[in-house]
C-alpha cells in the first residue's frame, strides 16, 4: 500500500494531509485516489462506514479543478444538510493552498435567494448540497451545470432511502458526455443498479471493507436526556467513571467551546477542537491530551478527522450523528487494540428510530445506561461522610490536635454536629441542580395525570374530513403537524407530502385532516425513516414534524 506521500497528490494538497496526521492511506483511498488522479473515468466506491470516502473522492477533485475557470466545475450531492455541512468544511480545510479556490455550500432551511446570489456572485468551483436544494436552484437557473466535469454522489444509498432517487435523476441528465460520475455507497440495492447502468458509462469499480462492522470491543450504550439535565447526566458519567478519558462529540464548534467552559467551570479538565483552532494551538491541544494533562477532549466530528488517540476509555456523543458513518467513525476511536472501549450516545424520544435503524445497519446492540440524578438523601450524606472519615480518628498534627481541643472545649456536640452539617455535609451545587430537576420532574408529572384525567385541559374541536382512501392493515398511522387551518385537504396534504419527501403516492394511505394537525397511513416499510425523510421540509418556514401516531 502506497502512503500518502507516494500517493501522487500536488504539493499544496500533500502539504495539508501531512499537517492533518494522515500519513497511510485507508483502503478505500488508496483504492480510490490513484485511479482518479490517472484516469477521465466513471467510478463506484463501495465501502462501509468510517472508512474515509471523503478524501477519497475530495482530494481527486480539487486536484483536477481549473482554478482559473470561472465555472462551476464538480457537483457533490449528499443525503442531509449535516452531512453536506460536513464535506464541504472538510474540502474547504483540504483546499486551503490552493488559491483561488471558491466553493458554495446549499441545502434546506436557510433561504433560498440568498444561495443563488451567492453562486451567482461567486461563481464557485465546486457546489456541495442536498439534492432538493440543487434542484431549486437549477429551476431558479442559478446553478449551471453544462460545463461540470464532476457528479459526485456521497452516501447514495441513503439518498436512495430518503426518496431522492428522481431528484438525482434529473441532476444527471444535465452530465454532458465528458463529465465524470463518480458515486459512492455502502451498499449496491438494484435502484442504485439502475442509476449505473442508465448513467454512467463503463465504471471502473473498487469495493473494500464491505461488511460493516464496528469495533467487537466497544459496549454500546444510550441514555435519554433532555435540554435541563443533558449536562448533568454528563457531569454523572464522567464522576461514575472510573479514569475517564474520552472524546465528548458535539454537532457544532460553537458548542464544543461552550461545553468545555462549562465543564471546565465545574471542576472538569477538558479542552475543545474544532475547525476554528489554527494547526498550533489544534497540536498543543491534541498534545496535551496525549500526555493526560487533558483528560476530556470535546471535538466537532471534522474538527476529530486524523485524530489517532490510544487508549480512550469512552466516546460520549452529545447528540447523535446524523449519518451511520460518523457514528462509526466516532465510537471506533474507542476500543481499540484489544482494548475495551465504552460509546454512550444522549438522546431523545424522537431519536429512538433512528437508534434501532443504526443497530440493524451497523449490526450492533445499545443497551440503556440508566442515570439517576436524584440528590442523596440525609442518611447516604452522613454514611458516606463517615466511611470518608473513620480512618482519620486517630493520628494528626499534634500542635493542631491540642489547639482544636482547647477551642473545641467551648462548644458542645449538638453545635460541632451543626457546623458539620453546614459545612462538610452542606449541599453541593450539583445537588442543588439535582434537587431542581427532581422537583420539575415532579410537576411534569403531575401535570401529565392531570391532563389524563381530562381535567384543566380542552379538547380541540375537530373537522374530520371523509378519508380519501380505505384503512389498509400494512400501513401505519403517521402524525402531522399541519391541517386544514394550513389550507389542506386530503388531496392536497397528498401532493404536499409527496412533493417533499419523494414518497410515491401509493405508499401513502387514509387521511384524517384536523385543524392544527393530520393523521395519514404510510407503508411500514417507510414508518422508521420519518426523521430522514422529513428531515429539510417546512411550510412557510415553519419545521413539519411527523411521527408515528401514539394516540
Amino acid at each position: 500500500m502506497r502512503s500518502f506521500e507516494e500517493i501522487g497528490l500536488i504539493p499544496s494538497l500533500a502539504r495539508v494531509v501531512k499537517e492533518r496526521g494522515f500519513t497511510q492511506p485507508s483502503d478505500i483511498q488508496s483504492g480510490t485516489i490513484p485511479i482518479l488522479l490517472e484516469k477521465a473515468t466513471d467510478f463506484i466506491g463501495l465501502a462501509q462506514t468510517g472508512t474515509g470516502k471523503t478524501a477519497a473522492f475530495g482530494l481527486p477533485l480539487l486536484q483536477k479543478l481549473d482554478l482559473k475557470g470561472k465555472y462551476t466545475q464538480g457537483i457533490i450531492l449528499s443525503p442531509t444538510r449535516e452531512l453536506a455541512i460536513q464535506t464541504f468544511k472538510e474540502l474547504s480545510l483540504f483546499g486551503k493552498y490552493l488559491n483561488g479556490l471558491k466553493m458554495e455550500n446549499v441545502y434546506g432551511g436557510t433561504p433560498v435567494h440568498k444561495q443563488a446570489k451567492r453562486i451567482q456572485r461567486n461563481a464557485p468551483h465546486i457546489i456541495v448540497g442536498t439534492p432538493g436544494r440543487v434542484i431549486d436552484l437549477l429551476k431558479r437557473k442559478s446553478i449551471i451545470l453544462d460545463k461540470v466535469r464532476f457528479f459526485i454522489l456521497d452516501e447514495a444509498d441513503e439518498m436512495l432511502n430518503m426518496g431522492f432517487e428522481q431528484e438525482i435523476k434529473k441532476i444527471l441528465e444535465f452530465a454532458s458526455d465528458g463529465a465524470n460520475t463518480w458515486l459512492f455507497s455502502a451498499t449496491m440495492p438494484k435502484s442504485i443498479r439502475g442509476i449505473v447502468k442508465k448513467y454512467m458509462n463503463d465504471p471502473v469499480e473498487v469495493a473494500v471493507n464491505t461488511e460493516n462492522k464496528v469495533n467487537q470491543n466497544i459496549k454500546h450504550m444510550y441514555s435519554f436526556v433532555n435540554r435541563e439535565n443533558k449536562f448533568d447526566k454528563l457531569t454523572y458519567i464522567i464522576d461514575k467513571a472510573q479514569d475517564l478519558y474520552g472524546v465528548i462529540f458535539c454537532r457544532m464548534k460553537s458548542e464544543t467551546e461552550q461545553l468545555a467552559k462549562d465543564l471546565n467551570r465545574h471542576g472538569y479538565n477538558a479542552e475543545a477542537i474544532n475547525g476554528d483552532l489554527s494547526q498550533g494551538k489544534r497540536e498543543q491541544v491534541i498534545k496535551r491530551f496525549r500526555s493526560k494533562n487533558t483528560n476530556i477532549l470535546v471535538a466537532s466530528d471534522v474538527a476529530a478527522r486524523g485524530l489517532d488517540i490510544k487508549n480512550l476509555t469512552h466516546v460520549i456523543h452529545y447528540a447523535l450523528p446524523d449519518t451511520f458513518e460518523y457514528y462509526t467513525h466516532r465510537s471506533g476511536r474507542t476500543g481499540r487494540a484489544g482494548e475495551d472501549g465504552i460509546s454512550i450516545a444522549f438522546i431523545g424520544k424522537k431519536d429512538v428510530g433512528k437508534l434501532k435503524r443504526m443497530e440493524k445497519a451497523l449490526k450492533i446492540n445499545f443497551e440503556e445506561y440508566k442515570i439517576d440524578l436524584k440528590p442523596p438523601t440525609a442518611q447516604e450524606k452522613v454514611e458516606e461522610w463517615i466511611q470518608r472519615n473513620g480512618d482519620h480518628k486517630e493520628g494528626g498534627n499534634p500542635l493542631i490536635i491540642d489547639a482544636l481541643k482547647a477551642r473545641l472545649d467551648e462548644w458542645s456536640k449538638e453545635e460541632l454536629i451543626h457546623v458539620i452539617a453546614n459545612t462538610q455535609l452542606a449541599p453541593t451545587e450539583k445537588e442543588k441542580r439535582f434537587a431542581k430537576l427532581e422537583r420539575s420532574s415532579d410537576r411534569s408529572s403531575h401535570k401529565e395525570q392531570r391532563n389524563d384525567s381530562g381535567k384543566k385541559r380542552k379538547k380541540e374541536k375537530v373537522k374530520p374530513k371523509k378519508a380519501k382512501k380505505k384503512h389498509n392493515p400494512n400501513f401505519t398511522d403517521i402524525f402531522i403537524n399541519i391541517g386544514y387551518s394550513d389550507g389542506f385537504g386530503d388531496v392536497a396534504l397528498e401532493d404536499f407530502i409527496s412533493k417533499n419527501t419523494g414518497i410515491s403516492k401509493s405508499k401513502i394511505g387514509a387521511f384524517e385532516i384536523n385543524k392544527r394537525y393530520s393523521l395519514f397511513g404510510l407503508d411500514k416499510g417507510l414508518a422508521n425513516q420519518l426523521d430522514f425523510l422529513f428531515k429539510d421540509v417546512d411550510l412557510k418556514g415553519r419545521r413539519i414534524i411527523a411521527k408515528v401516531d401514539e394516540g
